[in-house]
């Protein structure tokens, strides 16, 4: 078994008009690169310049998703 990561796995409920959905978030402790998508406090946002790990200090990278926004914009699919 080679190439094995420990990943989290966070749903989370996204309100819309009609409803409601869920979308589950694997995240990692890879480190942060600019542009990939990362998660805090249960927030998602994308990172910016990234000159240094500690200003992601407790921040996850997600490395895959069924939100079709993060899948769009590059996020591997998980179904």
């Amino acid at each position: 078994m080679e190439n094995l990561k420990e990943v989290q796995v966070i749903m989370l409920p996204k309100e819309l008009d009609n409803g409601r959905e869920n979308h589950l978030y694997f995240t990692s402790d890879e480190e942060i690169k600019e542009g990939d998508w990362v998660m805090y406090n249960n927030c998602i946002e994308q990172a910016g310049r990234v000159e240094s790990q500690i200003a992601y200090h407790g921040f996850k990278k997600i490395i895959a998703s069924t939100d079709p926004k993060l899948i769009a914009d590059g996020v591997a699919q998980k179904t």
